[in-house]
């Protein structure tokens, strides 16, 4: 599975779908069907831009925060509001081998964009004590879920984020090897416009080369429209598995081929970029402040992780 989202005659693509009736040549690709309750913090967001709906993937960070990607909260300047009201996050689950929306909560207007104009390959040094790549967005919902309680209808928990010590006033993240990544989203696949099914790409292989997490173009399966500001989760050394990484946009074509796809074997993007969560948790922290969240995200971390 891998994931992206079209802008005509531009090479490098944003992960989102626009839900309209359009055919797109993008598709979510080669992922594995998952139940959404394996990763009980994921969301699929209709995000509401005036004349459609965006559909991107985020993650729970407490119980009323979604962290995504910045581009997908992204709003022309001529829009009020009135849209960030309409927005839609949907916590789903399986019933049988059916995926089925299990609760709809409205956002609010409330939310914090940081989206790099820089380049994701920019090097910067491994101390992690610059800022790296940036395309974050947090949206605050309407009304919390109900995370980590014993729920017998559906489990709900928060993503655990790659911090050392959720308590200090600079966030400074956990420096350890990333194994066994999974990249998971709402978005297309292969077969055509996205079905609402949550898909994961196991062994996702990354590459630190710049201020961002690279996947090289090496096995079938790419990121693609939807699945936008999901996360990659990694484990780390004996640690449970962490959200390293929000899908961000693929990018460039290999030479000589027409435009590229996530779906295509012989018109493929080079590569997906994913933030770098660890690089950019500073402005996590920085957005949660302005949201008047932090307090509420230390609390879900001490309930959920036993910190």
């Amino acid at each position: 599975m891998r994931f992206v989202a079209t802008l005509a005659f531009v090479w490098v693509t944003n992960c989102f779908t626009q839900w309209v009736a359009t055919a797109n040549d993008c598709r979510v690709a080669y992922g594995n069907v998952t139940d959404p309750e394996k990763y009980p913090y994921v969301v699929h967001m209709f995000l509401n831009n005036g004349t459609h709906f965006d559909m991107c993937t985020g993650s729970l960070i407490s119980r009323s925060v979604v962290l995504t990607a910045g581009h997908c909260l992204k709003q022309p300047s001529n829009r009020s509001k009135y849209y960030w009201s309409h927005n839609v996050i949907l916590f789903k689950k399986m019933k049988g081998l059916k995926t089925t929306v299990h609760e709809t909560i409205l956002a609010s207007d409330e939310v914090f964009i940081r989206e790099d104009e820089g380049s994701a390959r920019h090097f910067l040094k491994h101390d992690f004590d610059e800022i790296g790549y940036s395309d974050i967005g947090l949206i605050v919902l309407k009304e919390p879920a109900p995370i980590c309680t014993q729920n017998k209808d559906r489990n709900y928990s928060i993503a655990r984020l790659p911090i050392a010590n959720i308590y200090a006033d600079k966030w400074k993240p956990l420096v350890k090897k990333l194994e066994e990544c999974t990249a998971i989203g709402y978005g297309e696949t292969e077969r055509g416009i996205g079905d609402g099914i949550l898909r994961e790409l196991r062994n996702v292989i990354i590459e630190e080369r710049g201020n961002a997490l690279f996947s090289p173009l090496k096995f079938k399966g790419r990121v693609c429209q939807g699945d936008s500001g999901g996360p990659v989760v990694c484990s780390m050394g004996h640690d449970k598995p962490y959200a390293v990484g929000i899908i961000s946009y693929s990018d460039w074509g290999i030479q000589g081929q027409g435009y590229p796809k996530c779906y295509s074997d012989k018109e493929s993007f080079e590569l997906d970029v994913f933030v770098d969560i660890r690089r950019v948790l500073p402005l996590i922290r920085q957005g949660l402040i302005e949201l008047n969240k932090l307090n509420e995200f230390i609390e879900d971390n001490e309930k959920c992780f036993n910190i």
